[in-house]
This record gives structure tokens, sequence and C-alpha cells, in this order.
């Protein structure tokens, strides 16, 4: 049995790391329903955040398995930038661990799942677009189809990363395409799941899902490794 990942002293459990490990992770456990930003408290009342009350997205709820905080952004940093697919595989592996124990999903499952595009730059230059692999895991372990066809980058982008939410709005304005099997596809769709690696202000999958609704798909919800504060 492999040894886990994190602490090197265990045996694996989930995704090569250990019970105790898994248990220490940063588990995005309180959130806003429609951003999964991270909420110190949770009222029964209420459960979305200010900002989505104030300004309400395309997308009507988000879940991530994590906090954008150690030791998941290493990992999620080794994924993306040290070219290590089998890592985006075991943290796809623990997002959809969160996702199966979430009763909204478990009642309302999306009949889709599609990756946050990559523009083909990205691709040749890190050999995969990171989040495919996570659809593609998530799709094995939820048996939900997935499609990476449906939407195309047509722009190269500035990284988001750097960037103000004002920013990251003009940044994507006009990068974001339905294919041609997109567009005779997703009418057939009622709800749609997009998937990222990490949600900040939530402008990239706002871009995607009103493209999505304007395509014909009635509810598009967002999946991720992590949510930032």
């Amino acid at each position: 049995m492999s040894k886990c990942m994190l602490c090197r002293l265990k045996n694996a459990y989930i995704s090569n790391i250990c019970k105790h490990c898994l248990e220490d992770l940063p588990w995005n456990r309180q959130y806003c329903n429609q951003c999964a930003l991270p909420l110190p408290t949770i009222n029964d009342q209420q459960d979305v955040c200010g900002q989505c009350l104030s300004s309400s997205p395309f997308f009507s709820t988000t879940r991530t398995a994590f906090c954008y905080q150690f030791p998941i952004n290493r990992l999620i940093t080794k994924f993306k930038d040290k070219q290590n697919p089998p890592m985006g595989k075991a943290l796809g592996q623990l997002l959809a661990y969160s996702l199966s124990n979430d009763s909204s999903i478990q009642n309302n499952p999306p009949e889709l799942i599609i990756p946050v595009p990559s523009h083909r730059k990205s691709i040749n230059r890190r050999g995969y677009n990171p989040t495919q692999i996570i659809a593609k895991t998530l799709s094995n372990q939820l048996s939900i189809p997935s499609a990476s066809n449906f939407i195309s980058k047509r722009n190269h982008s500035e990284q988001q990363k750097a960037l103000s939410a004002s920013e990251r709005l003009i940044n994507l304005a006009n990068v974001f395409s339905i294919t041609k099997t997109g567009a005779s596809s997703l009418p057939n769709y009622y709800r749609v799941a997009i998937v990222d690696d990490v949600v900040t202000t939530g402008a990239t999958a706002n871009t995607l899902s009103k493209l999505l609704l304007e395509a014909g798909v009635q509810d598009v919800i967002v999946w991720a490794l992590a949510r930032t504060p």
C-alpha cells in the first residue's frame, strides 16, 4: 500500500493521503451557497454572501472542496505549474469525494460536466489543460459525462491571478465562445457543471455561465478544487 504523499508516514486512504492528513486538510465547510466564499458563520435564514445578494451571478450554486490554503494551494500549484497530471487526478478524486457527500448534488446532479477551456498556447506550454484532467476524474468518479469541445477559448488572455475583480472582467471579454458542436448539443441539457481549479472572484465561471444559459442550458453550477477567501 502506498504511503501518504503529505506526511510520508502512514498508508494512503484516499488520493494517496492518509486519514489523519485528510482530516487536517482545509475543507470548505461554511460557505456562500452561490459562490462558495468561505464564511465565518452561516445564518439559518441566509446562506448567501453580501456580494451575491447585491449582484447575483449567472450560476446558481458553487461547490469547492477546499479553502485555498496550505497545503492545498501548494498541491494545486504543483499540478498546474510543475507538469504533474497525477497530482490533478488525486485532487480531482478529493473533489469527487467532497461532492459525493453533498446532498444538493445527490438530489440534483448535473447532466454534463464542462471544464473551463484553455487556449492552445497554454496547452502547448503545459502539455495539458488542468481543468480537463479534473473534469475527466470527476466524470469517472461520479458517472457523469464530460465534454471539452462545447466551449473554446479563442483568445489568449492574461493570467487572472494577478488581476483585480474589475480587471478580470475586462480580461475575459470576448475570450470564450460556444462551438458548433456545443450550439447543437447544449439545448439538450438542463443542468451543467462548470469545472475549474480555483474560484477567486468567479469572473471566469460567470462569463461561461452566461454563455451556457444563452446557448439553451437552464441551470449552471460551478465545481472547483478550492475557493479563495
